[in-house]
């Protein structure tokens, strides 16, 4: 193969969403009538299937792994070899609200005596114009404007300064915030003027990434599926930490952040 693999799943992606910018626009429209949303967005994303099965044919199963989508088939217990696991849409609820916090992923997995190993991936938010990679331990973002691009590598910014820390968390920890345990970031009890809500994990990772959020507090998921495991590289890989405070609740942050209850 002359190009690397990344940068044949980038173009994979591409293709495959490249309609889906005016549908995203119509979604806009659609919601000031009394049409279905939801029978829209499936149509999109089965269109978006299809394509990426149309693409990823053009190319070997030694190269690119076999084809898998999260929301057909169980990824545990899979014989040793090499997939493409396919992360349709996250978040469907946001794309039908035509909010941009959505992206498309793609992560190219290896299994060696059924032990995984994340080789790269791709998240893709379209309608935000960004992607983000994650390839040979590095991560970087690309943040493209039509033709133009501006790629570049990402580290967590570990900043030590007492300036009141912005956090996202899911909607469902934030209604229920005020029975919670209060939690400390670096011995200030979080406000709730402090959180941000997004419905989207992999869109709060990107502002995470990029420096506009200081802290992600998330449900566990890999009790639904566990597409999480490239979140949790990319987030490492890029000079973060992920802490386990409770049985199911997860913080991402900065390693000069503390988080206590």
């Amino acid at each position: 193969m002359t190009l690397p693999i990344i940068n044949i799943l980038e173009q994979i992606i591409r293709k495959a969403t490249v309609f889906l910018l005016r549908d995203f626009s119509e979604l806009d429209v659609i919601q000031n009538t009394k049409c279905d949303t939801r029978s829209f967005v499936i149509h999109s994303c089965i269109q978006i299937q299809k394509r990426i099965i149309e693409g990823v044919s053009k190319y070997s199963q030694n190269d690119i792994g076999k084809l898998i989508f999260y929301h057909e088939q169980q990824i545990q217990n899979l014989p040793d070899g090499k997939y493409l696991l396919v992360n349709l849409i996250d978040n469907l609820i946001n794309l039908e609200k035509a909010l941009p916090f959505f992206c498309i992923e793609f992560s190219l997995h290896e299994i060696v005596h059924q032990k995984r190993n994340i080789q790269c991936g791709i998240q893709y938010f379209p309608a935000i114009g960004e992607i983000y990679y994650m390839d040979n331990n590095e991560v970087w973002v690309d943040k493209f404007n039509h033709q133009q691009s501006n790629r570049f590598k990402i580290r967590v910014p570990n900043s030590k300064t007492n300036k009141s820390k912005l956090l996202a968390m899911e909607f469902m920890l934030a209604d229920s915030w005020h029975k919670a345990i209060p939690m400390k970031i670096n011995d200030t009890i979080i406000k709730s003027e402090q959180i941000r809500c997004f419905g989207s994990l992999r869109y709060a990772c990107t502002l995470f990434l990029t420096g506009k959020l200081d802290v992600i507090i998330y449900d566990h998921l890999a009790k639904n599926y566990d597409s999480d495991d490239l979140i949790k590289l990319i987030v490492t890989r890029a000079g973060g930490i992920i802490n386990k405070i409770s049985s199911n609740i997860n913080v991402i942050c900065a390693p000069s952040i503390r988080i206590s209850v």
